[in-house]
């Protein structure tokens, strides 16, 4: 039953893809509240970064974000330490990363780590298409994608 209502989250998300920059007109805002609805409802894995495909940390961890659209919070992994901060998805359909904090482990892939939270301190736009999230600078280049993937169960 649960695998189900994932499927149908997942389709429902690719039915009803939107695109959001923060140079769209007023009128084709209104997707905005969809969008969060849609940011908050995955675990968004990280499949690309500045070009590279990811590697697995140490630990098999893949980076990942999770939006909670409820406390305007931020949590996820860069593949061995995990990070949080806080996030804004304003009426213009502009997601903006408050300061991300993380811990602090030795790790394997930790140059892909510091890129990555680099990247999500330079990030201007995103656009969320079908189950992708791609965040890009303002000249449009891909800066990272990630894939939708279900949330984990919480305790």
């Amino acid at each position: 039953m649960k695998y189900n209502v994932i499927l149908l989250s997942l389709l429902a998300l690719a039915t009803t893809a939107c695109q959001t920059t923060g140079d769209r007109p007023a009128e084709e805002t209104a997707d905005a509240t969809i969008s969060k609805a849609e940011l908050s409802a995955f675990k968004w894995a990280l499949t690309e970064l500045n070009g590279e495909p990811i590697e697995k940390g140490e630990s098999g961890q893949v980076p990942y974000l999770i939006f909670r659209s409820e406390a305007g919070r931020i949590a996820g992994s860069g593949g061995c330490n995990r990070l949080m901060g806080a996030y804004e998805l304003n009426d213009a359909g502009e997601l903006r990363l408050g300061q991300i904090a993380s811990t602090m482990m030795a790790c394997d892939n930790l140059q892909q780590e510091i890129a990555f939270l680099q990247v999500l301190d330079q990030h201007h736009n995103w656009q969320l298409s079908g189950p992708s999230l791609q965040l890009s600078d303002d000249q449009g280049t891909r800066l990272a994608l990630f894939e939708a993937a279900p949330l984990p169960e919480e305790n």
